[in-house]
């Protein structure tokens, strides 16, 4: 399980030039406490913390897009 754990994965990653995680406070499949942790694991990372979007709601969200868009410097949607 450890494997899976990307606090556990995150320690192991030395080359990270540059991540962002984004996250629903109000996911109770992965508990938001799991993505700070993961955050803190990983250097050089930006926490997003989007509220009452879930689990799944945050994958449909125009606030994902538009985050991914300004971070990517792209149209991501038209």
């Amino acid at each position: 399980m450890d494997e899976m754990n990307m606090k556990y994965v995150g320690e192991k990653i030395t080359n990270l030039q540059e991540g962002i995680i984004i996250h629903s406070t109000t996911d109770k499949i992965l508990p938001i406490s799991n993505a700070r942790k993961a955050q803190q694991a990983l250097p050089n990372t930006e926490m997003i913390e989007l509220e009452g979007l879930g689990h799944y709601g945050i994958l449909w969200s125009k606030q994902l897009l538009d985050i991914l868009a300004s971070k990517l410097k792209e149209p991501v949607y038209s």
